[in-house]
């Protein structure tokens, strides 16, 4: 199976510690053998670019690999720490009380347009 890496996920790849390098390139080569057969289902996420993705996760190093899977390609979508993704991708449920409704997924996807925005 062909690994493709997302722009996002090149940089954060490019730019984790060396020490973990070894341990997440090997978990990106049993993708590429297994491709369906590894990974959960990373439906906990509420951003919607990760909607259908599953997730590898390395415990011993504390990295995530979220990926999604179309036509025998294996799309990387992030590369990071385990508590930078939740965080990142976590709504802040007592900001969100102030909303009713609707309005409370309006203010989720402004939230993560501003974010997106910003890291770029």
């Amino acid at each position: 199976m062909a690994i493709r890496f997302d722009a996002g996920a090149a940089q954060e790849y490019w730019q984790l510690d060396i020490s973990v390098l070894d341990a997440v390139n090997q978990a990106i080569d049993e993708l590429s053998y297994r491709g369906n057969e590894v990974g959960e289902e990373f439906s906990h996420c509420s951003n919607p670019k990760f909607a259908g993705c599953k997730a590898i996760t390395l415990q011993d190093v504390d990295i995530r690999i979220v990926f999604r899977i179309t036509n025998d390609i294996a799309e990387i979508l992030r590369v990071a720490p385990v508590s930078k993704i939740m965080a990142a991708d976590a709504p802040n449920h007592r900001v969100l009380e102030h909303f009713p409704g609707n309005h409370r997924n309006e203010f989720i996807l402004a939230i993560q347009k501003w974010k997106q925005e910003y890291e770029h």
